[in-house]
């Protein structure tokens, strides 16, 4: 199906269409054309109104014929409900369904879970807020801050969930340290974080706790660059991609909950983590802010930051080569400074080629554009 089988569609006039009922179009087929041109549009109070007057034309042009070989009534109402789902961004859908997935979780383990009613209701009101950014993106004008704020809203999203963790995660499953201290023996013949600590020196541990760091810093640069380049299309599949990329990791830490060898393994430790005040503004500011402490496998540090580099190489090229240095320190650091196990970064880099290649390919089936 090509893009000049049709007429343009005046989205200003939704209820005047002049489509051939006989083309033999396919709903699914004039659904893709017209979120093809609903890319075209600039907000998303635009977007939306294109996407309302889309669905009303697929329903009312597509032809009775081949929509027919589609199954029941039932089984069409079920497209125009999948396709109102789509209105959704990608980001948000996934969002959705990962909110969806904690109340689930909550509930089920209630009788477990010290807070589970706290965890309920602060998951219902994320899910409020999701839908009130929605609400807010139809409206015709956001103004310049708000739309920053609705593009930027999946971190928010990000944060408050992985803290919401470490009140769910320690009461599913007893941590499984003790496995993955002893996957790193077999694999090293030594504990690797105990034989590293030949080479603490405490300017060394200054550098490695700013690399450290950097990761909370790195994934925000990129889709800052991206949005303010004006690159939208890349701007918000990379932000769709980062976003699976925690979620993913959070998946990880609540099947495999580990502390890491800062706690498992301290009572061997003989040489301190020393450095200057660099140093111990770095560990007490994220040991102050970070409430989830079981957050080892896999490493998300390593995970994500490889999802960024995929990204830079791919949208920014500049900024993959001012990366690449800070990132391999940055991956060190995450084993230097004992908050993860090697296991853990390997595992890490295992799940960043998994969402490096399922991320993109789930954004263009939100958006329509098949798996491709």
């Amino acid at each position: 199906m090509s893009e000049d089988s049709f007429q343009p569609l005046d989205f200003y006039s939704p209820l005047e269409y002049k489509f051939d009922h006989r083309d033999g179009f396919t709903f699914n087929e004039r659904w893709k054309f017209y979120r093809f041109q609903t890319q075209k549009t600039d907000t998303p109070a635009c977007r939306n109104a294109c996407l309302d007057a889309a669905a009303l034309a697929c329903l009312r042009t597509c032809s009775p014929n081949r929509t027919a070989k589609a199954g029941t009534p039932a089984r069409r109402h079920g497209h125009v409900i999948f396709q109102m789902m789509r209105r959704l961004t990608p980001v948000q859908g996934l969002t959705l369904f990962f909110l969806i997935g904690l109340i689930l979780l909550a509930l089920i383990f209630r009788g477990q879970i010290l807070l589970w009613r706290s965890l309920l209701l602060r998951y219902t009101i994320l899910l409020g807020l999701l839908f009130a950014l929605k609400l807010s993106s139809d409206r015709k004008s956001l103004g310049k801050m708000g739309t920053f704020s609705y593009h930027f809203s999946p971190i928010l999203f990000v944060i408050l969930i992985y803290e919401s963790l470490g009140d769910l995660i320690q009461y599913l499953q007893p941590d499984i340290d003790s496995y993955l201290i002893q996957i790193d023996f077999f694999i090293f013949g030594v504990h690797p974080t105990l034989w590293i600590e030949q080479w603490i020196v405490p300017w060394f541990t200054d550098m490695m706790s700013l690399a450290y760091l950097s990761y909370y810093f790195i994934p925000v640069v990129l889709i800052a660059v991206l949005y303010l380049k004006g690159q939208t299309v890349e701007f918000e599949q990379s932000i769709f991609v980062l976003a699976f990329g925690y979620y993913i990791s959070f998946i990880g830490y609540i099947l495999f909950p580990a502390i890491g060898p800062r706690y498992a393994l301290t009572h061997l430790y003989t040489v301190p983590l020393e450095g200057s005040f660099i140093t111990d503004f770095v560990r007490d500011t994220l040991n102050a802010l970070e409430h989830n402490k079981r957050d080892c496998m896999p490493s998300g540090h390593t995970q994500l930051v490889l999802i960024v580099l995929y990204l830079a190489y791919r949208y920014k090229k500049f900024l993959f080569y001012l990366f690449l240095p800070i990132i391999c320190g940055l991956i060190l650091s995450t084993v230097y400074l004992r908050y993860h196990y090697v296991i853990d970064l390997f595992a890490g880099a295992l799940f960043a080629v998994g969402c490096m290649i399922v991320g993109p390919r789930l954004y263009r089936h939100w958006n329509g554009e098949g798996g491709r």
